[in-house]
């Protein structure tokens, strides 16, 4: 296996990759798993487990990531061994990994994941707090092969192995580590992997206490005053020198992480002159420009970001350009400013050589953003660019499916129906050419989708009428929003065309996909309404298995909402404070249903009205809000 050269340059890290080689390793813990349960050395979180001949199998129960912690805290440098497959014939086996520097509750999203074989199998990836920040696609894992893999830890210096080889590092300055982010464990996701031979090791002979250890803790526990009187004893101390510079460096990402980001901006030009020519010089640029996001200037924040990119060819560089437009896009949608959060998803999927945003999972998480930032900016071109930039990309080792589709789903999200359903039409074409029926019947859904969106019930029904009771019509499609499949469409159809009886067959015969979230949510709430309770809870408990792990709190408030469970100002509460505006229609219409099924029909119209106010006529959301308002009017 190739190591992926996806590392960060510099003196500092080589001396780290030479510290942690040298090093011997004294074991703190070993499982060979040779018993029938697993025992109180272990908690799984969010899923199951089970022991067979030296194996663990874990697997998930919410069809999302699914962990075996360890429950004991374990020093900072550290290293984790364990040999780990995937059982042949899963359908989309994902993570053969480990976390380290998390904690026994919030795993991996309070720590670091470091994991092979991850998303789908396409890549392997370090991830800090839940953002990935290295991403090899060189390499997959082979279902039914045992693996070799370790993880360590070392001042702050990630490194995964698969086999002996290197595949991925990473330096963080800050690191993660003490009180709080002591634990550690095994990662999979969805339908698991199995893991046995597991080693927990530390340093016997470990290097003295890091000259950043103390100030480094100040900063995580948020005293960032203490932790920048620190930095600046330091800097103090070794003047003219690459410690001293990284010290200064430190202040800065200290100002940042208090929100202090013109005095963070002053300090970190100020060291502009400094750092030109070291190994740290990109990365000052790139603090800096997140520096200058924060502060209004995005134009002034993205050229920053451009610069460093223009100026080197430097892999891990180009990843952390990444990395801090993401973070920079993430701290903006905290803040409620979208269209700055979308300007950077923009920049990220149009400028950005980098397997780290070509992954579906990116994808999935700034995708997203651009129609946040659509809703503000009506002639925003991002969409077009970026379906042209995708296509472009073509050879790149993991890349999103199909970017033809993704840039036709885009355009009609924002309102571009005749532009989607050009590129539609021209996908059909290019399907029926190629005798690609899978490709084609996503066409036809599309096409039936894009009628939908103009309120031509009756005109997309009989586009897929013919698919009806066929196989074809439970494929998993690529599809715009009203459920993955040609059967979920129709039955969405039925409901809009007043067949809602129709729709609730589908429903009981098992017709109607896990993912057509919306409608399941609707058909919940009217199986409740007819007191059909047992139904409708099963119904509700689907929807929330289904719900990934961004959306599962929303999801747990909506389903708790619609049985009466949670109060439906709850509900609103969420949806007000905390969903992206691209969602808080869809959280509106939630709310009024949960009040139209327990019969409070006027009381639902007035969250159904902001939702219609909020959502764009040609959305999901804005179809069914205008379907449940006529129920009520009628």
């Amino acid at each position: 296996m190739p190591d992926s050269g996806r590392h960060d340059p510099g003196e500092l890290l080589r001396a780290l990759e030479r510290s942690a080689s040298q090093a011997e390793w004294t074991p703190l813990f070993t499982d060979a798993f040779n018993r029938a349960s697993l025992g109180d050395d272990w908690k799984i979180v969010r899923g199951q487990a089970r022991i067979t001949n030296g194996w663990l199998r874990v697997t998930s129960t919410e069809n999302g990531d699914v962990y075996a912690v360890i429950r004991r805290p374990f020093p900072d440098s550290i290293r984790v061994e364990f040999e780990a497959r995937f059982p042949t014939g899963l359908e989309r086996p994902s993570d053969l990994g480990c976390f380290l520097g998390g904690d026994e509750h919030r795993c991996d999203t309070a720590g670091y994941c470091l994991s092979f074989g991850s998303d789908s199998n396409t890549c392997s990836r370090i991830q800090r707090e839940g953002v990935d920040i290295r991403l090899s696609a060189e390499s997959v894992a082979e279902p039914g092969r045992t693996y070799r893999i370790a993880a360590e830890m070392v001042e702050g210096h990630l490194a995964l192995f698969v086999d002996g080889r290197q595949v991925l590092n990473y330096l963080d300055m800050i690191p993660l580590a003490g009180a709080g982010h002591d634990h550690l464990g095994l990662v999979t996701f969805g339908k698991g992997a199995e893991f046995a031979n597991v080693r927990v090791l530390t340093h016997s002979s470990p290097a003295k206490t890091g000259t950043f250890t103390v100030a480094d803790a100040y900063c995580r526990d948020g005293l960032h005053d203490r932790a920048i009187e620190k930095y600046r004893q330091i800097a103090a101390a070794h003047p003219d020198q690459l410690l001293g510079l990284m010290a200064q460096c430190k202040v800065a990402l200290a100002l940042m992480a208090d929100s202090r980001w013109s005095e963070a901006e002053a300090q970190l030009r100020g060291l502009t002159t400094p750092a030109k020519g070291t190994e740290i010089e990109h990365l000052v640029s790139l603090w800096r420009g997140r520096s200058l996001g924060m502060m209004g200037k995005i134009d002034d924040a993205l050229h920053s970001f451009g610069r460093v990119q223009d100026a080197t060819d430097e892999s891990g560089i180009i990843d952390e350009v990444a990395v801090e437009c993401g973070l920079l896009s993430e701290h903006l949608r905290l803040e409620g400013r979208w269209l700055e959060s979308g300007l950077c998803a923009k920049f990220l999927f149009e400028k950005l050589q980098t397997p780290l945003i070509q992954t579906a999972h990116m994808f999935g998480t700034y995708g997203q953003r651009l129609h946040d930032a659509a809703l503000f900016e009506e002639e925003y071109q991002a969409i077009t660019r970026l379906g042209i930039t995708l296509a472009q990309r073509s050879d790149r080792p993991n890349p999103i499916s199909n970017p033809t589709s993704a840039r036709a789903r885009l355009a009609f999200l924002t309102g571009r129906d005749e532009k989607a359903e050009r590129i539609v039409d021209g996908l059909l074409q290019a399907a029926r050419a190629r005798g690609d029926r899978k490709a084609e019947l996503s066409a036809e859904a599309n096409m039936a989708e894009i009628r939908i969106g103009r309120g031509q019930y009756a005109e997309a029904f009989d586009c897929i009428r013919d698919f009806a009771g066929t196989e074809e019509e439970t494929c998993p499609l690529d599809c715009f929003g009203w459920g993955p499949t040609l059967a979920d469409i129709r039955a969405c159809l039925n409901v809009y065309l007043g067949r809602m009886d129709e729709a609730l067959d589908d429903l009981d015969a098992g017709r109607i996909s896990k993912g057509a979230t919306v409608l399941r949510m609707a058909l919940a709430a009217e199986l409740w309404r007819r007191d059909r309770k047992s139904a409708a809870a099963a119904c509700l408990d689907e929807v929330k298995r289904a719900a990934g792990r961004r959306e599962f709190e929303f999801m747990v408030l909506a389903t708790s909402s619609i049985r009466g469970e949670v109060l439906q100002e709850a509900l609103v509460e969420f949806v007000e404070t905390s969903l992206q505006p691209a969602l808080q229609p869809q959280g509106m219409f939630y709310a009024g249903l949960a009040l139209w099924a327990n019969g409070n029909d006027g009381a639902a119209s007035l969250p159904w009205s902001e939702a219609a106010n909020a959502a764009p006529a040609f959305s999901p959301v804005g179809h069914w809000v205008t379907c449940f308002q006529g129920r009520v009017e009628t």
